[in-house]
């Protein structure tokens, strides 16, 4: 996300009416569907990427490297706040956007953002249609395809639709497919690929002990910057990022056992089992359109690694022509000896089988 400072009075405003109800979207929403029909009629979703996994482990870096290849559609920050409208909100907001001024984003990590970079908004979707079956309790809901209605995938795929056809209105390059970043499918992998088929689910992970390392970095972040901006925390919430920060909101992944309290925000012993838990899981649903990608041997492996993953989603040409090998993370892995050595044996049992089947193997 921006900076917290990035939004005026005006913006800030504009994002608490946009998400005061969800009647609002949904109402602006069906009359985009009206007011476009002719345009969106003569768009098709064909195989979508979808990039999840715990944060940490290059989502937001693959996300950026896919969509500046020109290939794809994907939401950016000039969707907010009115995420379900993407071509109605362009035309009204045309006359008054900002421009694409470059700024390191909120997270700290040297990344850079403008008003033009892709950014993982389509949470704000699922929440909007399904959020009492996600989020209860702060936690939230793995789903199976069993969870998700008919009705649901007709959305999200008319969704999809819609954010192709605003971008596919700026170049008339074609049919664009749809990409997205969305940290939280890695809770409902086999729900995806009940509503795609034809879809690519790239799961990123990273070492196990560097990945943690960065999440109770951001984590602990997060809590200052919620504790000094309330906007911030309701930004997050209103985007369903739920990873960092005051309102944290672990997944339920099979196995993991409760930590309650303070003890989320400084507990490596914690972190470590949240991930063998996520990515155990992952193994679990694995078929053939889900692709592991091991960030470490992104950057280690450089253009051959790159040349690898393209070829799996179908854009090695452009891709290579327009990426730049993946610097190293700066974060200080936690170590060893801060975690029991049964549950690092395992994590590291889990890593070793995911770089087993990543698409560098």
């Amino acid at each position: 996300m921006p900076q917290p400072g990035s939004y005026g009075f005006l913006g800030r405003a504009i994002h608490r009416f946009a998400f005061a109800h969800p009647v609002i979207q949904k109402s602006l929403s069906d009359l985009e569907n009206d007011l476009f029909r002719s345009r969106i009629a003569g768009v098709e979703v064909r195989e979508p990427v979808f990039i999840t996994g715990l944060p940490r482990a290059g989502t937001t870096l693959l996300l950026d490297l896919l969509y500046r290849t020109g290939e794809f559609a994907a939401h950016t920050y000039r969707n907010m706040p009115f995420v379900m409208t993407p071509l109605l909100w362009r035309r009204f907001s045309a006359g008054f956007g900002k421009s694409a001024e470059v700024n390191e984003r909120a997270h700290g990590d040297g990344m850079t953002v403008s008003y033009d970079s892709p950014e993982a908004f389509e949470e704000a979707v699922w929440l909007l249609y399904l959020g009492r079956d996600i989020l209860a309790r702060k936690r939230i809901r793995t789903l199976s395809a069993a969870d998700v209605t008919e009705e649901f995938g007709d959305v999200l795929a008319l969704h999809m639709r819609k954010l192709i056809a605003a971008h596919d209105s700026d170049d008339g390059s074609g049919q664009l497919r749809y990409l997205s970043k969305n940290n939280a499918n890695i809770s409902r992998l086999p729900a995806l690929r009940h509503m795609f088929p034809d879809s690519t689910i790239l799961v990123a992970f990273r070492e196990p002990l560097a990945q943690i390392g960065s999440l109770m970095r951001q984590h602990g972040r997060f809590l200052e910057i919620h504790a000094a901006d309330e906007f911030s925390r309701k930004y997050m919430g209103w985007v369903g990022h739920r990873e960092f920060g005051a309102d944290f909101a672990p997944i339920e992944f099979p196995g993991l056992q409760e930590v309650k309290g303070e003890a989320r925000s400084v507990s490596a012993e914690f972190w470590l089992r949240y991930w063998t838990s996520a990515y155990g899981m992952v193994l679990s649903q694995m078929d053939a359109g889900i692709q592991l990608v091991d960030f470490d041997a992104l950057v280690t492996h450089g253009r051959g690694s790159l040349s690898r993953l393209a070829d799996r989603i179908g854009v090695a040409d452009s891709f290579l022509a327009r990426t730049d090998v993946p610097r190293a993370p700066t974060s200080t892995p936690v170590p060893p000896d801060r975690v029991p050595t049964e549950l690092l044996n395992e994590a590291r049992s889990v890593h070793e089988e995911l770089k087993r089947g990543s698409v560098d193997e």
